[in-house]
């Protein structure tokens, strides 16, 4: 019987009690060995996990929790949750590496999971080798990811972009993950609103965590190391969400963040450089403070403006709708050590040896408008490099920080309901 065909049974009720797992009764355990407290829906690894997962989600109710027991599952298609709210997706183990859904041989569909339902949790479990993304959240209020894990045997281009990908949505927690060889982001939110991130591992992506076109996100207490690019705020054009502003970068562990770009080349990720602790791309309203940022090669703490970008990519974009000046930017309060010994990227191209901790294209609307502030004392290292003339021109970079010697506001820290 197909898969296809399967659900379409079980979601008429025509197998109902013919078929282990395809009852929808709120303490079904088919294949479980016994109830965990809990659970609604228990699944344990069978002959035909695909199947039985999929099976499982579509008889889940509101309100209810699909567990999975111990052990690997074979995943060869995408799973669908649906937009079923108040649904919980939970392994059952000690640690994610408990229960491992494992997709290395997949055959059909791209990503490994993708649900629509608000109020959503999707907990204790991993996830490997999907073709595509690994678990994405698409248009819900109400996301919980907390402890998944999420990778891919090898950082390569051929990789998913994204492992955890909750996207137009709202009112989104990330904790306690841990993501591994996306071909662009580990830790993905965008187009969003009302986010918090934290205590995740992100290593060997090209970003660790981005947060892209969002507003109201709070960023902290992460580890981002061995990627390309430890975090990455940018305002994109041509998207639906015509801003980026209101995020909160904040004691985070950002080091080492040298690895060789490895984005496809079709993207705008392909240009980011190697060794650069955080970049801020037209991105508003930003504070960064009490990071440790050490071991970057290029820099700790990059800001560019879209005209920049536009010609380093090549891709120059039309949209008028969405600004490319990043200002009211507050950098303060971070520690820095062994930083820009080795730039890379564009920023090799600017004519220096090495680089400041703090690196400006000098993009601003006019003289001031900018508002970037790096505080009253203690200033990071600085260097302002003019726009795209000081390219290869040093002599029109300025490292004087005096301009930017003062503070803004605090923003309000993100809750959630």
């Amino acid at each position: 019987m197909s898969f296809r065909l399967f659900s379409q049974l079980c979601i008429g009720g025509l197998l109902l009690g013919a078929v282990s797992g395809c009852s929808s009764d709120s303490d079904d355990n088919s294949g479980s060995g016994g109830n965990v407290e809990g659970c609604n829906i228990m699944v344990s690894p069978s002959d035909n996990d695909t199947e039985k997962l999929q099976t499982a989600f579509v008889n889940a109710k509101s309100g209810q929790t699909v567990c999975m027991t111990k052990g690997t599952y074979t995943i060869t298609n995408l799973i669908t949750v649906g937009a079923t709210p108040g649904l919980t997706i939970r392994g059952v183990g000690d640690t994610p590496d408990d229960v491992l859904l494992d997709f290395t041989g997949q055959t059909e569909g791209d990503d490994g999971m993708l649900a629509t339902g608000d109020d959503i949790t999707i907990e204790n479990f991993s996830v490997r080798n999907t073709r595509g993304n690994g678990i994405v959240v698409s248009g819900a209020t109400g996301v919980v990811f907390r402890k998944i894990k999420v990778t891919w045997d090898e950082s390569k281009t051929e990789n998913g972009a994204y492992a955890v990908y909750p996207t137009k949505s709202k009112d989104v927690l990330v904790e306690d993950c841990e993501v591994v060889g996306a071909s662009d982001a580990g830790i993905y939110l965008g187009q969003s609103e009302n986010a918090i991130l934290r205590r995740n591992t992100a290593y060997g992506n090209v970003i660790g965590i981005e947060v892209e076109n969002t507003t109201g996100a709070e960023i902290y207490d992460n580890v981002t190391y061995d990627n390309t690019t430890g975090i990455f705020i940018p305002l994109l054009p041509n998207l639906q969400r015509k801003e980026s502003a209101l995020t909160i970068i904040r004691d985070n562990q950002i080091y080492e963040n040298n690895r060789g770009n490895f984005g496809d080349k079709n993207t705008v990720v392909s240009f980011l450089p190697p060794g650069v602790g955080i970049i801020l791309l037209n991105s508003d309203k930003v504070r960064v403070f009490g990071n440790t940022i050490k071991d970057q090669k290029s820099t700790a703490v990059g800001i560019v403006g879209q005209a920049t970008m536009d010609e380093v990519t090549g891709m120059m974009s039309t949209d008028t709708e969405t600004d490319g000046y990043p200002e009211e930017i507050y950098i303060h309060g971070n520690t820095y050590e062994n930083i820009g010994g080795m730039p890379a990227g564009i920023l090799a191209t600017l004519g220096v040896a090495s680089l400041e901790e703090v690196v400006w294209d000098g993009s601003e609307r006019s003289p001031g408008s900018a508002k970037l502030c790096l505080g009253e004392s203690d200033l990071p290292t600085f260097r302002d490099f003019g726009g795209l003339d000081g390219v290869g021109n040093p002599d029109l970079h300025s490292t004087d920080a005096t301009p930017h010697t003062c503070t803004l506001p605090d923003l309000e820290p993100v809750t959630l309901p």
